[in-house]
């Protein structure tokens, strides 16, 4: 099965839009890196070559680095960089020295999509930390009758669980504004996101402010939407609701009550940036989960889109 492909931050270095979302991470990073012990990873991402998130976080005083640029002693163990492209490496070990680099793709390292199968020892390093910005330039896929992302994602969640005790951590999530999915899981979409509907009113009410009253009623009706053919907003915003109310039903048995601070689209919008999809979500330890589960899940459900908006092309922030 392919990976998702990391971003080539370079194409995006000028976008204001981008701009707007890195400062919505340094108020995560700045939060999340408190609240864990100094032997805990506090950052993991997918940088790119340019590394312009890590480039953010140290001008705002986030990652420590020595008078001549290195990555300082202490939190030079406590960011961690997964980067497969060897020339992408090298050019993160010349701009970063003493970054931590995994030279790997994410799902590699998290060994596929198998619900059995995970990485052990020091091999769950980098997914035991504060915050992991898993940030794509690929679409949401669908591939060999799972989505590799969200697989990703359930996978990081159980690693986390596994901790003695669990700690809350913040998951930032990007990708691709676009449905490129087959018939029959557009249908399964478009069912799931109508029983969320009937399950949360929360929810329910949420996709009636994103979808508008058009797409909203195709969306809970019973002919099949092709959502691959939809406008691109519509695209974005169908993504922007399935997408985190996927992950809230796959991790809440776990004990994890997620809550979706922001929720955004951005590019798209003059034609010649790619339409893009970007969450911020906070997996929380609710003990709930093992006497009423179903608070837990209307609870994160009911979060989904109350932070739902976009960024513009300036880099405005406007939310519903």
């Amino acid at each position: 099965m392919s990976p998702p492909r990391q971003i080539d931050h370079a194409m995006s270095a000028e976008r204001p839009a981008k701009s707007t979302i890195r400062d919505l991470w340094v108020d995560v990073v700045r939060r999340r890196k408190s609240g864990v012990g100094s032997n805990i990873p506090f950052y993991v991402t997918l940088p790119g070559a340019a590394g312009l998130d890590l480039k953010h976080l140290i001008d705002h005083g986030l990652i420590a680095t020595t008078e001549s640029g290195a990555i300082a002693d202490k939190d030079n163990r406590r960011v961690i960089a997964v980067e497969k492209d060897s020339l992408a490496v090298l050019e993160l070990q010349r701009s970063f020295p003493g970054l931590k680099i995994l030279q790997s793709d994410i799902y590699s390292r998290l060994h596929g999509s198998s619900p059995i199968v995970f990485p052990t020892g020091q091999g769950k390093d980098p997914f035991i930390a504060a915050v992991i910005n898993l940030d794509f330039n690929d679409s949401f896929l669908f591939r060999n009758g799972v989505f590799p992302i969200l697989e990703a994602v359930v996978k990081i969640a159980t690693l986390q669980t596994a901790q003695s005790p669990p700690y809350d951590w913040t998951l930032l999530l990007t990708v691709q504004g676009e449905v490129r999915w087959p018939g029959d899981t557009q249908l399964a979409a478009q069912r799931f996101l109508a029983e969320q509907c009937t399950l949360c009113p929360p929810y329910d009410q949420g996709c009636k402010r994103l979808f508008g009253d058009p797409l909203y009623g195709r969306i809970n009706a019973e002919p099949p939407v092709a959502m691959h053919i939809c406008e691109r907003v519509d695209q974005q915003h169908i993504l922007m609701a399935f997408v985190p109310a996927q992950i809230i039903r796959r991790v809440y048995t776990m004990g994890w009550r997620v809550e979706v601070t922001h929720n955004l689209r951005y590019g798209g919008e003059a034609g010649n940036t790619a339409p893009m999809a970007t969450w911020i979500m906070d997996f929380v330890r609710d003990p709930r989960a093992a006497s009423t589960p179903h608070t837990v899940l209307t609870d994160g459900l009911g979060t989904v889109l109350q932070g739902a908006g976009r960024v513009t092309e300036d880099g405005d922030l406007v939310l519903l």
